[in-house]
């Protein structure tokens, strides 16, 4: 079973979510997955990582976008449905989502629960989880290794998608992920106020759609 990872280093924003990638990436590839992992891919690009990866399950972790979108590189459209996208203003003229029918898809992205989450599994994807407004983290060091403040908000997220990949359900996977950010907010509240408001604040934009209850299995 195939994993592809898309990811994003363009950024300070993005790196963060890059350098932790890379520990979704190494544990999928302990248990057994085949991975590919694409950065910073224009359109041609991810199509063409879809067809030669043929993946079960697609993971954007950190990537940029909007309620229609997710972006690439240069800010190009990788993955969008028809229609002006406001958080991106941008509009995407035709969509090609029927391209991750059957897929399982993790989206790590701003905005992509809102409508693009939705749309897939209408189009066809068997599952999605993701985020339905903004991401939000603090940052310490700008430093993704050395960021204690920022550890916590991608953890839980790399966590439940190492649940995932253990076999777990999508709802479990979705519950951990939700509760371990609130529960790092809970441990937040004395010592640091705003890394626990934003920790409560992703918890509430998490999001699923599709079949709750599919496990994947090697």
């Amino acid at each position: 079973m195939n994993i592809l990872i898309i990811n994003n280093n363009e950024t300070i924003t993005t790196s963060y979510g890059f350098y932790h990638s890379i520990f979704i990436r190494n544990y999928a590839e302990s248990l057994g997955y085949g991975v590919c992992m694409v950065t910073n891919p224009d359109l041609p690009t991810f199509e063409k990582a879809l067809e030669t990866c043929n993946p079960h399950v697609i993971i954007f972790f950190g990537t940029h976008g909007g309620s229609r979108s997710i972006i690439g590189q240069d800010h190009h459209v990788i993955l969008g449905v028809d229609g002006y996208d406001e958080e991106i203003e941008t509009r995407i003229y035709g969509s090609n989502i029927h391209l991750l029918q059957d897929k399982i898809i993790f989206s790590l992205t701003c905005w992509s629960g809102k409508k693009l989450g939705k749309e897939l599994v209408k189009a066809g994807a068997k599952a999605f989880i993701g985020y339905e407004k903004p991401f939000f983290f603090i940052s310490a060091s700008l430093t993704p290794s050395w960021d204690d403040k920022a550890e916590p908000f991608f953890r839980c997220n790399v966590n439940g998608l190492k649940l995932m990949l253990s076999g777990e359900t999508l709802e479990n996977v979705y519950k951990y992920t939700k509760n371990c950010l609130i529960s790092e907010a809970t441990n937040y509240l004395e010592k640091d106020k705003d890394v626990a408001k934003y920790l409560i604040y992703d918890a509430t934009g998490l999001v699923i759609y599709g079949n709750k209850y599919i496990k994947l299995s090697l």
